[in-house]
């Protein structure tokens, strides 16, 4: 039968620890009686073995002490000297750095336990821990408001849509990133109950940082690496998987700053770790990500793709709901981003009579109706644009005439934005997209839907749009700045001062010109070789499957399974004669003068 080892305690969990009451004789005023540290485990025989190691180097510590305490004629705590440096634990802080020095470095611990072991002074042998536990010093400095990092994570969470601005979308990738991190340290046998803010070292993050940079991207469906994103080695040292974009580590390390910061201000840490140490060690992040930037993944769709892509009778198969159908097209003729199209109202889509164009308004408030609308990206996203004729032929007036007369408030109301969809309001027509291009073969990782994106801006800029002129349709300028310094000016300078962004009103000659202009440079530039009569008649065939049901809902297309009603929608268009003509490029007829 073992004999009981001395200063063994089990917690509630199940964990043992080391429990040492601190002789009478070796406390100061206001220090424990009794000083507690985990052994991070829950094996009995491990847990004698390392209480058994603790009793003894303690012993030979307070052999080492004694007799200079005894000759200093005064009562001390337990203090170990080496050199000019003294090791003290007499309160709570000293507790908690010792603690910290067994839990985090117990590769030092064990190398200090087999010196001392083999006779070795335990002031010799304890030289080289002080300089290696100096930054767990460092980082163990107690705080004037500890907390657990599970409680922080949900408090920095609900503070960003306040503090920042930060859109919910925003908010809930901070919060991934910084729940990571706790899954992270629980993987190395830290238990969430006892994580404190305070207590994460600042070589903790970098490993965190390292590892998240292994973490697999979005499945490659042709298996190539982008210049971006490299492959990783999987456990047996071949090329498996494709990492992440150094951009998006560089993303995480951003959320991880954001805490830090907020967290000094709530004086969860005394000192932020996220310091120039830290940046120095991720350093190689920083310069990736900043290559990666320059050399854009993303690439502009070819005539030839756009014509495969928008073939009426394959993409109204796979893309037969309004949101999936129209998205497209809007990013197609708009560059606008993903989630502003998905978002707007039916009001957002109207005709402007003192202008004479149909304009669609990205805005950055709730709407006049009160419907659910996710924020604009920034300010510069707030914008009007102009709605080119091949929008107009193929129906978009008409979808929006529609959802209007059923009631609906929101351009696609059969996608209800609930609180899940407002944090990733894309990710439907994003996933539905995907699934088309690889149906007709683009499986290229650098061809997304972004990349209409990227199509309008380069068809912009060759043909001839002014480059201010062209951010003003994407949304990388702000319309209003532009407007105030071209009612002064009549003409677009670039940045405009304080003076005429806060004091020039928006004269509506400006506004008008504006439109006009930038209408004019989408009728230019966006020529596609399409099939429009029968992208018209697919169009149709959406329009009249959304509908309202009884129950107040809206549904739009069909369902997968329902193969009778989609086959016959597929004939009813494949009856309808081809047209390819271009008509984006032809002269366009006057258009209607009544508001939606």
């Amino acid at each position: 039968m073992a004999a009981k080892t001395s200063r063994l305690a089990k917690n509630r969990h199940g964990t043992y620890c080391l429990r040492w009451i601190v002789p009478a004789g070796m406390r100061a005023d206001g220090s424990p009686r009794e000083i507690r540290f985990s052994l991070r485990t829950t094996d009995p025989g491990e847990a004698r073995i390392l209480a058994l190691e603790f009793n003894l180097l303690l012993e030979r510590v307070r052999a080492a002490t004694r007799a200079k305490q005894r000759s200093a004629g005064m009562k001390a705590p337990l203090t170990v000297t080496i050199g000019e440096t003294q090791w003290n634990i007499r309160d709570g802080q000293g507790r908690h750095q010792f603690d910290q020095l067994l839990r985090d470095r117990p590769e030092l611990r064990q190398a200090l336990l087999a010196t001392v072991e083999d006779g070795v002074a335990p002031v010799e042998a304890a030289a080289a821990l002080v300089q290696q536990a100096t930054p767990a010093i460092m980082s163990a400095a107690h705080p004037a408001n500890p907390v657990l990092l599970k409680t922080a994570i949900e408090l920095f969470e609900q503070s960003r849509p306040t503090l920042n601005g930060n859109r919910r979308g925003t908010a809930s990738e901070k919060r991934r990133t910084m729940d990571l991190l706790q899954v992270h340290l629980i993987a190395r046998r830290r238990p969430s109950q006892l994580i404190y803010v305070h207590d994460i070292r600042r070589d903790e993050l970098i490993d965190f940082v390292t590892e998240y940079a292994q973490r697999p991207a979005k499945a490659c469906s042709d298996g190539a690496a982008s210049k971006t994103k490299p492959f990783a080695h999987d456990a047996n040292g071949n090329d498996g998987f494709e990492t992440l974009s150094p951009r998006t580590v560089i993303k995480a390390i951003g959320h991880l700053e954001n805490f830090y910061a907020y967290a000094v201000g709530k004086s969860w840490v005394a000192a932020n770790p996220m310091d120039a140490a830290f940046h120095g060690a991720t350093e190689g992040l920083r310069k990736g990500a900043a290559s990666a930037k320059r050399s854009n993944s993303y690439q502009s769709f070819t005539d030839a793709e756009l014509a495969l892509i928008f073939d009426p009778v394959r993409y109204l198969e796979n893309m037969r709901a309004a949101d999936d159908f129209w998205s497209p097209l809007i990013g197609a003729y708009l560059g606008a981003r993903l989630a502003e199209i998905v978002t707007r109202q039916a009001s957002d889509i109207r005709f402007s009579p003192e202008h004479g164009v149909y304009l669609l308004s990205v805005n950055d408030d709730a709407g006049a109706e009160g419907g659910p609308r996710a924020r604009a990206k920034n300010s510069n996203s707030v914008r009007h644009v102009p709605l080119p004729q091949a929008l107009i032929d193929l129906g978009l007036i008409d979808y929006v005439d529609h959802v209007k007369a059923l009631g609906a408030t929101a351009l696609f109301p059969h996608r209800e934005l609930n609180d899940t969809r407002q944090n990733d309001p894309s990710k439907h027509v994003s996933r539905t997209f995907g699934e088309h291009l690889d149906s007709i073969g683009i499986t290229s990782p650098d061809k997304v839907f972004h990349s209409f994106r990227h199509t309008v801006i380069t068809r912009l800029h060759v043909h001839g749009t002014p480059v201010g002129d062209a951010e003003l349709i994407v949304g990388h300028a702000a319309q209003d700045a532009h407007v105030r310094l071209s009612s002064a000016s009549g003409q677009f300078g670039g940045q405009s001062s304080t003076h005429l962004k806060t004091y020039v009103s928006a004269g509506s000659y400006a506004q008008g010109s504006l439109h006009a202009r930038l209408k004019a440079h989408q009728e230019n530039s966006l020529h596609y070789p399409l099939d429009f009569e029968r992208l018209r008649e697919a169009a149709r065939i959406v329009q009249a499957l959304t509908i309202k049901k009884r129950d107040g809902s809206f549904v739009s297309g069909w369902h997968t399974n329902n193969r009778v009603v989609g086959q016959a929608m597929l004939d009813r268009l494949a009856a309808t004669p081809r047209n390819a003509v271009n008509r984006s490029a032809a002269p366009q007829p006057g258009l209607r003068g009544h508001t939606p």
